[in-house]
């Protein structure tokens, strides 16, 4: 058996190279840790052409939905909402502005729904804006 094989890595590997790549890998690092745990796949013909076109169908995907979402935000960014609440003495706001209640107000100018195709990421409240939640850690082999 020989001491190197070829894979093409599924994701990105700490030290060893970005999803997508072809890199040449011990052949006890690949059977033993990249292949059983979907890091990788072998390098082989039927492998290689089959991960160029499912790249290339992603690309596609991926500017379509770039594409869509530039003519929304087009659309949106000329959209202007008065949204009436109450206001205390000191012009304070009472509750808050949320994106149902954006998207209500916009409901009847809009063609589409924004709440499904939009995400809301900023506040209308000043303060420090959430941070995202992080992936769950995967937890160690059980050792044999």
């Amino acid at each position: 058996m020989s001491k190197t094989v070829h894979v093409i890595l599924q994701r990105d590997v700490a030290k060893l190279g970005k999803g997508g790549e072809v890199v040449k890998v011990a052949s006890g690092y690949a059977r033993n840790y990249l292949l059983p745990e979907g890091f990788a796949l072998s390098a082989s013909v039927g492998n290689v052409a089959r991960f160029e076109h499912n790249k290339k169908v992603a690309g596609e995907k991926a500017a379509k939905i770039r594409s869509d979402a530039a003519a929304l935000a087009t659309k949106l960014g000329s959209l202007e909402l008065t949204i009436a609440r109450t206001v205390g003495g000191e012009g304070k706001l009472y509750g808050s502005v949320t994106h149902k209640d954006i998207e209500a107000a916009s409901r009847p100018r809009a063609t589409t729904s924004t709440a499904r195709s939009c995400r809301w990421t900023t506040s209308a409240r000043p303060g420090p804006t959430p941070s995202p939640p992080s992936s769950p850690r995967r937890s160690p082999r059980p050792s044999r």
